[in-house]
């Protein structure tokens, strides 16, 4: 299973493995980074089946109250079908 530095080497210019990459620097995160904005990991963890399919499920349960949260939960859609097809490419390669 891939890390976010695995995907990285392989898929150096996505902007979304590189938003998720520099937020290991920020100090709200303490040097790691939140996968489709629901699970800590460093960055060298593996992303895994089961963190893609506990995500999906946040994500489908999912209800937005107003305006901001359901902003939030489309973003951590969208880059859940990124990281989902980036995962399955990179699968497809190794």
């Amino acid at each position: 299973m891939p890390s976010l530095n695995q995907l990285i080497a392989v898929f150096p210019d996505n902007e979304s493995l590189m938003k998720h990459k520099k937020q290991i620097y920020e100090s709200w995160t303490n040097g790691k980074y939140y996968l489709c904005g629901h699970i800590l990991l460093n960055e060298d963890d593996d992303i895994t089946n089961t963190h893609l399919e506990m995500i999906h499920e946040k994500n489908n349960n999912a209800y937005a109250c107003n305006t901001w949260e359901n902003e939030s939960i489309n973003r951590s859609r969208n880059e859940y079908n990124e990281f989902n097809k980036l995962y399955a490419d990179y699968k497809k390669m190794n």
